[in-house]
């Protein structure tokens, strides 16, 4: 299974990086990317890699002719990407071909600590992979594309499943492709974020329409901002890294409507001329109160960003206007914009009340206002307590804070992970502290090899394979399928478990489930409740190991086959039983016997 995940990842590599030999085959001043053929007549496909894969899956070509030559470039199929077929080696062969390539001493791919176990499986933690190309050929775009692949190719939720983890690293433009990369993937993050503050904002405000509208001027903000930003300042191409100042201007425009939402709540109690005042007064009054306070905070805090216009990095130069003009915007719409959603709410617009809700508004009010209270009474109760847990905690914390460790300097650099260059780092020193046997060879692995080069103690896969002999191993049965057939079935049975433990806890009848009518022992539906839920886990979980664990389904075939006839088996036998009773009126177990009449002999 490891071995294909690995010759899957480089064929995903090789077949990208084709595509970019392919759209500069029109242009002959361009250079291709390829570095060298692989002595076969598709080189504008064939992509040489150092790797094991290469030896493990060489391509036989004129095979059975004097001439015949293995070509080492992982071009052997391994099945489909979807298939969960074993690769076409076995272990034994996988361990001679190791072995011979320990004794011939190539392979700088392998491991210090290679080592083969009794039954021939190879033990080792780590395998290098190298891929050339001629980066002279390779633009942004290409570079931008490939670091793309392999940023997915090593995202751990997804390398998890497989037990295969890829580290990868490169020249300098590889580098500053995936940061531009993790940077694009982070932007997603502000999505979660805007709804994160839309569930606070439901809580907050009690309802739906005031919480997606107060949101919406978030929104509003981010359009007005990229207008300001491209037409007056000409910024028409903003950086990835330009979008890491919006997850501190979103924290701090959901604080300027919170601010505003509590200063017009306040309002209520504002007086004039011995009267309650008017919704104008109450909002000239809000805007005055709330807007003097958030100006200061919200310019210092701008100013703070939009000082790095003076930077000559135009990526940090963006940064900063980016989230100063974004600020400030937000604090224009605060005043302007939210104002008006709150007299709307306020007079009943947006919940359909009108006027006749104003006692439940102001009830609703009292109660947020007696809440409050609370929480501050409490915390000015335990205000000494407080102050020290908190003076405690940063004392606490402070080492913490202070402490560099080697290589932490890492990661205020354009790294996109520092631990991933400390691993490649390592990968790349030769000798007794190196990760491999050897350093990068410069030339890559060996393109072909002849029968008269291949010597005797040779694996005897590649002399069978030159001279035509040679027949992969049939794949193995799959039984995915049964999986798939399994997984339904048994969800079913759990959605019957639970429905009755719900009739039994109940005493009623459910669908053409009912609790039995001497009554139910003690304990029954909370047993038959967990029966169902270890039933849906343990049918999630097979079907997840079938799909993900692509040698499970090969070699649990005849567990899985049996599982799924002796679950039909049953089905089939429980939905008989329930065509005899339907058929006969009867119920699933008899009814008690009626009690003896009292006094009788």
């Amino acid at each position: 299974r490891h071995l294909k995940v690995v010759h899957d990842i480089e064929d995903e590599v090789r077949r990208l990086v084709a595509t970019f030999d392919t759209a500069h085959a029109s242009n002959a001043t361009v250079p291709n990317i390829t570095t060298r053929s692989c002595g076969t007549g598709e080189s504008s496909w064939c992509l040489p890699f150092e790797s094991l894969d290469s030896f493990l899956f060489p391509t036989a070509e004129q095979a059975g002719q004097s001439s015949a030559s293995l070509v080492f470039d992982g071009r052997m199929p391994c099945g489909a990407p979807w298939s969960c077929a074993l690769p076409p080696v076995d272990q034994s062969e996988v361990a001679s071909a190791i072995s011979w390539l320990t004794a011939t001493q190539q392979g700088p791919f392998l491991p210090r600590n290679l080592s083969c176990a009794a039954g021939g499986a190879l033990c080792a933690r780590y395998l290098r992979s190298t891929f050339y190309v001629n980066s002279d050929g390779m633009d942004l775009v290409h570079w931008y594309e490939l670091a793309q692949l392999l940023s997915r190719l090593s995202s751990g939720w997804l390398s998890a499943p497989s037990q295969v983890r890829l580290w990868y690293g490169g020249a300098h433009e590889l580098e500053m492709a995936g940061l531009l990369v993790a940077l694009a993937n982070d932007m997603g993050l502000i999505g979660l974020a805007l709804l994160t503050i839309l569930l606070y904002m439901r809580v907050f405000f009690g309802g739906w329409r005031l919480a997606l509208l107060a949101s919406l001027q978030i929104f509003l903000s981010l359009p007005f901002m990229y207008w300001i930003v491209t037409v007056p300042f000409g910024q028409t191409e903003l950086a990835a890294f330009a979008g890491a100042s919006l997850w501190v201007v979103l924290g701090v425009s959901a604080d300027n409507i919170f601010v505003i939402c509590e200063t017009w709540g306040q309002s209520t109690q504002l007086v004039r001329s011995g009267r309650p005042a008017s919704p104008a007064e109450r909002l000239t009054w809000t805007v005055r109160q709330a807007g003097a306070p958030l100006l200061f905070a919200n310019g210092t805090t701008a100013a703070s960003l939009l000082i790095n216009c003076f930077s000559s990095l135009p990526a940090i130069f963006q940064f900063g206007l980016c989230g100063g003009v974004l600020l400030l915007t937000n604090l224009a719409l605060g005043v302007t914009y939210l104002p008006a959603l709150l007299v709307l709410q306020d007079s009943g617009v947006l919940d359909g009340s009108g006027e006749a809700g104003e006692e439940e508004r102001e009830a609703e009010r009292r109660s947020r206002s007696r809440v409050l209270q609370a929480v501050h009474g409490g915390l000015w109760r335990q205000r000494v307590r407080v102050l020290v847990g908190f003076g405690v905690g940063v004392l606490l914390l402070t080492p913490l804070a202070v402490t560099l460790s080697p290589g932490a300097d890492a990661t205020f650099t354009f790294s996109p992970d520092p631990a991933m260059q400390r691993v490649i780092d390592i990968a790349r020193r030769s000798g007794p502290d190196g990760l491999f046997r050897a350093a990068e060879s410069p030339g890559g692995p060996r393109p072909t090899l002849s029968l008269s080069q291949l010597p005797a103690e040779g694996p005897i896969r590649y002399r069978k394979l030159l001279r035509g002999e040679y027949l992969p191993p049939p794949p193995p049965p799959d039984a995915t399928v049964f999986a798939l057939l399994l997984t339904p079935l048994s969800l079913y049975d759990a959605g019957l478990l639970a429905t009755l433990s719900l009739a039994i806890a109940g005493d009623t009848r459910l669908w053409f489930l009912q609790p039995p009518p001497s009554g139910a022992p003690p304990g029954l539906a909370p047993a038959c409740l967990i029966a169902g839920a270890l039933v849906a886990a343990l049918s999630l979980y097979t079907l997840g190991l079938a799909i993900w664990r692509c040698d499970f389904a090969a070699r649990h075939y005849p567990l899985l086959g049996n599982l799924l006839g002796a679950l039909l088996l049953l089905h089939g036998a429980l939905f008989y039983k329930l065509a005899r009773l339907a058929a006969s009126g009867r119920e699933w177990l008899p009814p008690p016997p009626p009690p003896p009449p009292p006094g009788g002999g």
